[in-house]
């Protein structure tokens, strides 16, 4: 992204992604909002979109394998993050970047994933009634909360904010991980409070065990904030490495 975070303060992010497979719409004579897309919302602001990438395929995305805060292959943790998270959701949907205070309800439909990370246990358990549970391993429970704004979500302060915790990603070995597949979408929005402890560096946010087609990888990499989705034989007339990349 050109927007990039710095350390040791608490966002709200809302990245919203769409794949080759949908279609736009019609406003006057320009067709907007097709894929592939890219948006980012900070702080319930708007920052920027684009429409450009490599590849100009972008596949739809699968959830086989997420691991939130860290990157593992045959080898062990490849990349962790070193930082907190408070709340972290998939929808199946484009959002407005404000769904935050939709808190546990699923308004408008697509909510898959509603982790609010305030269980001190070794599960964190999905709201989004999708069954979804996360399992920790070894990310600590914290009473290091976002500071949440009335202004901007009044329902969800009065429901939520007494309950509110995070989780801390210690950057060595700490993740959530999953039993099962969360599922495959055209359109995808994850929102999450996150608070980096360090930006230098690779800090994941959810990773892909993998990196086939359609896996993300949304992270910080190379100590740039970005969202990868490996596209890698996409279109049949595609050359080239079908990844696309917003960094």
């Amino acid at each position: 992204f050109r927007w990039q975070p710095s350390a040791e303060n608490w966002y709200f992010i809302s990245v919203t992604y769409k794949s080759s497979d949908v279609p736009g719409r019609t406003v006057g004579r320009r067709t907007v909002g097709a894929g592939p897309f890219i948006s980012l919302h900070v702080d319930d602001q708007f920052v920027e979109d684009s429409t450009t990438g490599s590849p100009i395929h972008g596949p739809a995305i699968t959830f086989d394998s997420p691991r939130i805060g860290a990157w593992v292959n045959g080898n062990g943790v490849q990349r962790s993050m070193d930082g907190q998270l408070s709340v972290f959701r998939i929808w199946s949907i484009e959002t407005d970047g404000r769904d935050m205070c939709a808190a546990a309800a699923d308004v408008g439909g697509g909510l898959q994933l509603s982790l609010i990370l305030s269980d001190t246990g070794d599960t964190v358990h999905d709201i989004s009634g999708k069954g979804n549970n996360g399992h920790v391993h070894d990310a600590e429970w914290s009473d290091d909360t976002p500071p949440y704004d009335p202004n901007l979500c009044l329902l969800f302060d009065l429901t939520h904010s007494a309950e509110m915790s995070s989780r801390n990603f210690d950057g060595s070995s700490d993740y959530i991980y999953f039993s099962r597949p969360l599922g495959t979408y055209d359109v995808v929005t994850i929102d999450t409070w996150i608070k980096w402890h360090s930006t230098q560096g690779n800090h994941p946010i959810m990773n892909e065990d993998n990196w086939n087609v359609g896996d993300l990888h949304y992270q910080i990499y190379a100590s740039q904030f970005g969202f990868d989705v490996h596209g890698r034989g996409g279109d049949s007339g595609d050359t080239g490495d079908y990844t696309f990349r917003w960094q």
